[in-house]
């Protein structure tokens, strides 16, 4: 199992910028095709739950300190050497126009005048859901480049050494020969699996997700030699068909296209269409069926769409017909996200509309694997214009938010953290030795959407409502931690009343539409429910509701510039014909 899951030999964790995932290579190619590669930009590894399966505490534990200032070393190094451009070029070449290598080349050199900062967790620090584990800022290139290599070497150190049974895993050190084999005999079994569970395109992209470098190497290539179509895995360069290694892009290609706090999700979609023609776009980081919608309005038609949330069934099937109504029937519809063999099965016998398919976490995560997975993410936090104006991208799906800036991260006395978005170019990790076993998690920053920190009762219809006017409160108030905290005190767990609305308008600013931010996360949840019972119970609360709250904000904003009345009528009728009326 040491060699297996731990890293701790030279080489078991990634020893180039270059062995990534292919996606990263496209990506990196069209920040320099955009005069955008050295653009300082700030990325972040965090994790958004602790899992219960690795541990009963609130927190895992860091362990990854060494690995990381050890690539990051290597990778400095290597990035300036004579070749490296080249070698770069050599990867990507099938995939562009050749005639821009020189283009390419030249913005690629900008590059290297820029400076690399990057922060990394001390060992031992106890890691709370959306505190940062690494922070990197410099050019765009990189940043994008080193996330899978990063996200790898994090999720695979941290996972194992928070493991609630650690002491069961060490045991089995002795057996590492035999524990070894075994995850390959599960790991060629599950790969074939896959493959007999559909005959659509199955693609492989598990590296991120792997315990170690090792792994995610030794699936990939038992993926493709099992009858899979592709992998992700630019490590078997050159060991497997070139052709067979593929990519598109993540979301933080369609969130770097951000301007004055405003996203621009068709700009994003038209820029990678320009590059690499009809290609495939990921269509899911905002708004799914808006994001087709957009496409064919514009007439951007892609090779295909790829989704990557849930409901994914139902997406899927929205975005087909809408796609068939438009004449797109040869555009293909790309599915990816936890899928599992049981889950392939499932959608060829219901006919679920899709072309290609995508597995990673579930493929690699077996056995042992399967229980230290901690799921560290890497994401774009902001990046630096031209004209020096930081932009703050947010990807703002409930379950999967962020908090965007690079922040320093600073304990006080009663061990809680405290995260502030730098003004002035500073970030890292102070006082982190004294993070407490219950330690909370306060921020300020940007403007963003962030949830609510309490559990919901989303068997409560009224629970749910409440929990959005908390949201609401949360997200257009000054962050004050105490105020957070007598609020939940005071409003936990019942409806507020209207002198208490009244109240919190205190915190608000005026100016800002806060019943706009209430409909967007209602929307968000409905479009979330599974069972028919669940969406009609909650539409018929939200309407019997709908009055009572509506004139409790009325109130509340009296003074403000807002016309209540004007968008009480503008929005509940949104709310009702796009949402009540399409499932009652």
């Amino acid at each position: 199992m040491k060699e297996l899951i731990r890293g701790e030999n030279k080489m078991n964790k990634p020893t180039s910028i270059l062995q990534t995932d292919k996606y990263q290579f496209t990506m990196s190619y069209a920040y320099l095709m955009l005069n955008r590669g050295a653009e300082r930009t700030g990325f972040e590894s965090f994790v958004r739950k602790i899992k219960k399966n690795i541990t009963q505490d609130k927190f895992y534990i860091f362990n990854a300190e060494k690995e990381v200032i050890e690539f990051m070393k290597k990778i400095t190094s290597e990035i300036n050497e004579p070749d490296f451009f080249d070698k770069y070029w050599k990867y990507i070449e099938n995939d562009v126009d050749v005639t821009t290598y020189e283009k390419a080349k030249k913005e690629f050199q900008k590059i290297l005048k820029e400076d690399i900062d990057y922060s990394v967790m001390k060992n031992e620090t106890k890691i709370y859901p959306k505190v940062p584990v690494f922070q990197f800022n410099g050019p765009k290139f990189i940043g994008q480049m080193i996330e899978t290599p990063i996200t790898n070497i994090i999720n695979g150190r941290v996972g194992i050494y928070s493991y609630k049974n650690k002491k069961r895993i060490k045991e089995k050190v002795e057996n590492n020969n035999k524990i070894v084999n075994s995850y390959k005999v599960k790991i060629r079994n599950r790969a074939k699996e896959y493959r007999n569970a559909t005959s659509k395109i199955l693609l492989e992209a598990g590296y991120r997700r792997a315990p170690s470098f090792n792994i995610a190497k030794f699936a990939s290539k038992t993926a493709i030699n099992s009858g899979w179509n592709g992998t992700s895995n630019t490590s078997l360069f050159g060991e497997i068909d070139n052709e067979k290694i593929g990519g598109t892009m993540a979301h933080s290609f369609i969130m770097s296209f951000v301007e004055n706090g405003e996203t621009n999700e068709i700009k994003a979609f038209k820029a990678w269409n320009d590059i690499f023609g009809k290609s495939t776009l990921l269509i899911d980081t905002y708004d799914t069926v808006e994001a087709i919608k957009s496409l064919i309005k514009h007439n951007i038609k892609p090779y295909a769409v790829r989704i990557d949330s849930d409901p994914i069934e139902e997406l899927a099937k929205s975005v087909r017909e809408i796609m068939d109504s438009a004449n797109w029937k040869d555009v293909k519809i790309f599915l990816s996200g936890d899928i599992t063999p049981e889950k392939l099965i499932k959608w060829e016998k219901e006919n679920i509309p899709f072309d290609i398919c995508m597995a990673g976490t579930k493929y690699v995560n077996l056995d042992e694997a399967e229980n230290i997975n901690p799921g560290f993410v890497y994401k774009v936090v902001e990046f630096e214009r031209d004209n020096g104006v930081i932009e703050y991208p947010e990807k703002k799906a409930i379950g999967k938010s962020n908090y965007p800036g690079l922040k320093v991260i600073e304990v006080d006395s009663n061990g809680n953290i405290n995260m502030t978005v730098s003004r002035e170019g500073d970030f890292g990790f102070y006082n982190t030795d004294n993070i407490s076993n219950n330690a909370v998690v306060n921020f300020a920053g940007p403007e963003t959407i962030i949830t609510a920190e309490r559990e919901v009762d989303f068997n409560n219809i009224e629970d749910i409502l409440n929990y959005f006017l908390e949201v609401a409160y949360i997200n257009y108030r000054e962050l004050n931690p105490i105020i957070i905290e007598s609020y939940f005190e005071l409003y936990k767990g019942r409806p507020m009343s209207k002198e208490e609305l009244i109240k919190i308008k205190i915190s608000f600013n005026d100016e800002i539409d806060h019943l706009n931010l209430i409909f967007e996360h209602i929307s968000v949840y409905m479009f979330n429910l599974t069972s028919e019972k669940d969406k009609k119970s909650f539409i018929e609360f939200f309407k019997n509701k709908y009055d009572y709250y509506s004139e409790l904000f009325k109130d509340c904003y009296a003074e403000s510039r807002i016309d209540f009345e004007k968008f009480k009528k503008e929005k509940f009728k949104m709310f009702k014909l796009n949402i009540v009326k399409e499932i009652i």
